[in-house]
């Protein structure tokens, strides 16, 4: 989740290009489909605000609020290597 800070805290500057390591880079997306994964809707995380799931994530609604008001905007050039059994997250 590093390379989505980076990215959000960068997207104004002047980054000739980057290279991020496996890196999830849609944290809204990976949170809505561990959301679905862990059948919770943005409802019950509302309601709740924290739901731990059954294979050891918590969901916060604090957290799905913030990623989806601080959305990406980046154009830099970027190379990802991606692990061929990473789990966390779509080519």
């Amino acid at each position: 989740m590093g390379a989505y800070f980076a990215m959000l805290a960068l997207q104004n500057s002047n980054v000739e290009k980057a290279f991020f390591i496996s890196s999830i880079l849609n944290i809204e997306k990976l949170i809505l489909d561990m959301m679905i994964q862990a059948n919770v809707t943005e409802k019950d995380i509302k309601k709740q605000q924290k739901i731990e799931t059954d294979f050891g994530e918590v969901l916060s609604w604090n957290y799905l609020i913030f990623v989806g008001n601080n959305p990406i905007r980046w154009n830099v050039p970027t190379n990802i290597l991606y692990a061929e059994n990473d789990n966390m997250t779509s080519r």
